[in-house]
């Protein structure tokens, strides 16, 4: 949601993280962690692994975290492969 470049200064007040941007995203994130958990939690065995991105799509963001998986990764040839 901000260019790579942008200084971001979170504070941590007790149980608070407060930073610009800070629950853009939040419900999104807590919703990735909580499948995470919950398939941790019932011991679900998967066929293939799973991996959670955000795909920074917002603003500059310019989908940064998707061409991140596409060019660095070595499972973004193992997603393509599997297409019907």
């Amino acid at each position: 949601m901000f260019p790579a470049d942008t200084p971001l200064h979170p504070v941590l007040e007790g149980d608070r993280l407060t930073a610009p941007g800070a629950c853009d995203n939040g419900a999104g994130v807590i919703g990735m962690l909580a499948i995470a958990h919950a398939l941790f939690q019932a011991k679900v065995e998967l066929p293939a692994p799973l991996s959670f991105w955000n795909v920074g799509e917002e603003g500059e963001g310019d989908l940064r975290g998707v061409r991140h998986f596409y060019s660095q990764t070595p499972l973004a040839a193992a997603s393509c492969s599997h297409r019907a």
